[in-house]
C-alpha cells in the first residue's frame, strides 16, 4: 500500500484493479491495460508473443507483417492472434486460451487494442529516420 501522501497525489489516476491485485503498466515495455472479458488485463507483446505472431503466418517476419496491416488492414482474426500473443506475454494464459475474447470500455473494438499494441511496441521503430 502507497504512502498516504503518495495516495492522495495519485488518486485520480489509481492504477486499474484485478481481483483484487494492482495491475501496473510499464509503457516503456509496451504495455497496454485493457478491460477483457469483465477484468482489467495487462497484455505485453514481449519476444514470445512476437513470436507466436509470427507462427499464426506461417513464421513471416513481425515487421513485414507490420507492413501488411498498415498498407492492406487487418481482419478480425489479426487482431485476435495480436491480442491473445500479448495477453500471454503480459502473463494471462487463461484469458489468452479463452474460447472467446470480449474486449469492453477501455477499448472501442479489439482492433483498436491490436492498433494500440502494435503502437506502443513499434513507435520507435516505424518512425524512425535515417538522415
Amino acid at each position: 500500500m502507497p504512502p498516504a501522501n503518495l495516495q492522495a497525489k495519485s488518486s485520480a489516476k489509481s492504477p486499474p484493479k484485478s481481483s483484487g491485485k494492482w495491475i501496473w503498466a510499464n509503457k516503456k515495455r509496451g504495455d497496454v491495460i485493457a478491460l477483457i472479458n469483465g477484468q482489467r488485463r495487462r497484455l505485453r507483446l514481449s519476444l514470445a508473443a512476437l513470436a507466436k505472431i509470427e507462427a499464426c503466418y506461417n513464421d513471416t517476419d513481425i515487421l513485414q507483417l507490420i507492413r501488411s496491416f498498415a498498407l492492406h488492414g487487418m481482419t478480425a482474426k489479426d487482431a485476435d492472434n495480436i491480442v491473445r500473443a500479448a495477453l500471454q506475454g503480459g502473463g494471462d494464459e487463461a484469458c489468452a486460451n479463452a474460447e472467446t475474447i470480449s474486449v469492453s470500455t477501455t477499448h472501442e473494438t479489439i482492433f483498436d487494442l491490436a492498433h494500440e499494441l502494435l503502437e506502443r511496441s513499434f513507435a520507435l521503430t516505424l518512425n524512425f529516420q535515417t538522415d
